[in-house]
């Protein structure tokens, strides 16, 4: 617990961390230290109680104390949350992007088949499809590594984009090793 000084009748300053706080607080809005009253004033003792005072010479301060007003605010520290990762958000839009592109080579691959059309194009759109969730991991990799944002949406997009993408290599390569 602290106690209350300062100079002017409605403020103080915080023994704890310098911070200026009002005279009724009872903690301090600075460093979060209960403030406790002013100490009373002693009533005067006899002549002969007193102890005799000692006289030292004042010495400069090089440096002010940290409670000095001069130090506010008494932490450089910046409080703002940190903010959502484009890049993440990034990766989550081509999550979504890639599953209505998948959904459509799906879509096309039937119609094809029951009407005995070319399959090139199919196949060019599921590449691209592909190329899209191949970027969609790396970039959600990058937003999950990267430091002083939130990581919500760099972790959706990157699960998202890998659990589209490792069905689709595995057929890939079943299918490539099944070929003759």
């Amino acid at each position: 617990m602290v106690e209350l000084t300062g100079s002017s009748s409605d403020t103080f300053y915080c023994h704890s961390c310098g911070g200026l706080i009002n005279r009724n607080s009872a903690f301090c809005t600075w460093c979060g230290v209960r403030m406790l009253p002013a100490s009373p004033p002693q009533t005067p003792q006899p002549a002969s109680l007193q102890p005799e005072p000692v006289q030292v010479a004042p010495q400069p301060l090089s440096v002010p104390p940290p409670y000095a007003p001069s130090s506010f605010p008494p932490h450089d520290v910046d409080f703002t949350p940190p903010r959502h990762s484009g890049i993440g958000i990034a990766s989550c839009i081509i999550a979504c992007v890639a599953f209505v592109s998948l959904i459509a080579t799906s879509v096309s691959c039937i119609i094809t088949i029951d009407q005995d059309l070319d399959p090139t194009g199919v196949g060019l759109f599921a590449l691209l499809s592909i190329g899209l969730l191949l970027i969609g991991v790396s970039i959600g990799i990058i937003g999950v590594v990267q430091s002083n944002r939130k990581k919500l949406f760099a972790v959706i997009g990157l699960i998202a984009n890998t659990l589209m993408l490792l069905p689709i290599l595995t057929i890939l390569v079943v299918g490539l090793l099944a070929t003759p």
